[in-house]
């Protein structure tokens, strides 16, 4: 493997350990912690440096930064009917940078499976009322961030940002 390949895992190795960093706070405190996503960011500017070295590609950061605000859009559209916190909506926008316009469609599918799965799971586990015919006072909650970090880790190994043969 080249040294170019060896860069390429360490950097997919760290954007999954920070999105399992940030999966595991929101599922533990429903919030993604900001030093997440600026290292997901750090990660994504050490990814991009190289391309961007060896010859500038406006139209592949065009077609990111469009993803990121589609994405940023769509998660604030949820947050405006409260369905995701602003975390979510900033984790969903950062990974959309990694994903891509070509892999946007992925990070969405596989995020909004994985959101269902978690959905069904909370509701499964949700307090039910009492004999007594109290509800419980804790509602269903979603850490829709573990949703988004299977996303980001499926969208960006299909972007071809990271090269695993190499």
């Amino acid at each position: 493997m080249t040294l170019e390949g060896v860069f390429d895992v360490v950097l997919y190795g760290a954007l999954l350990a920070l999105c399992g960093w940030a999966a595991a706070e929101d599922w533990r405190r429903r919030t993604v912690p900001d030093a997440a996503l600026i290292g997901l960011g750090v990660v994504l500017v050490a990814v991009l440096a190289p391309e961007l070295a060896g010859g500038f590609d406006p139209g592949m950061i065009v077609t990111r930064i469009a993803a990121g605000a589609a994405a940023l859009c769509a998660a604030l559209a949820l947050f405006a009917f409260r369905q995701v916190d602003l975390s979510d909506v900033k984790f969903l926008a950062v990974a959309a940078l990694f994903a891509g316009m070509e892999q946007l469609g992925l990070l969405a599918v596989v995020t909004g499976l994985a959101g269902g799965a978690l959905g069904a799971f909370a509701l499964a586990t949700k307090p039910k009322a009492s004999a007594t015919g109290e509800v419980a006072a804790r509602p269903a909650t979603v850490a829709y961030g573990v949703a988004i970090a299977l996303g980001t880790a499926a969208a960006a190994a299909a972007s071809g940002l990271f090269d695993f043969t190499g």
